[in-house]
């Protein structure tokens, strides 16, 4: 019976590389699952910086339409006061309705 004896001997070392291989298989397949986890959070993180740079971009341009639409508010009111000065100035009351009105502009003090 030594050849099933030999037979048996040779399994066991054929079965240990082969468990070797799985076993390696299945790290490295654990291994690309990780990757591509990580590959999608790279995409996602890039994604939100240049939304975050697009948002910061667009909030900028308002701030700089806001602070011209602001001076063209504050010199139309000198225009109004100037205007209604050139009107009393020359004996035309003003309209009692435009009195009521006034134009305030508001800006952040920080």
């Amino acid at each position: 019976m030594p050849a099933v004896t030999d037979l048996l001997i040779q399994v066991a070392i054929g079965a240990v590389p082969l468990g070797v291989a799985y076993l390696a298989y299945r790290s490295a397949t654990e291994a690309n699952k990780r990757n591509l986890a990580m590959e999608g959070q790279k995409v996602d993180q890039a994604a939100y910086d240049r939304a975050q740079g697009i948002y910061e971009k667009g909030m900028s341009q308002l701030e700089k339409q806001l602070e011209r639409a602001q001076d063209q508010i504050d010199s139309l009111e000198e225009a109004v006061l100037m205007l209604r000065a050139q009107l009393i100035q020359a004996g035309i009351p003003p309209d009692p309705r435009t009195l009521t009105v006034q134009i305030t502009t508001r800006r952040d003090e920080s």
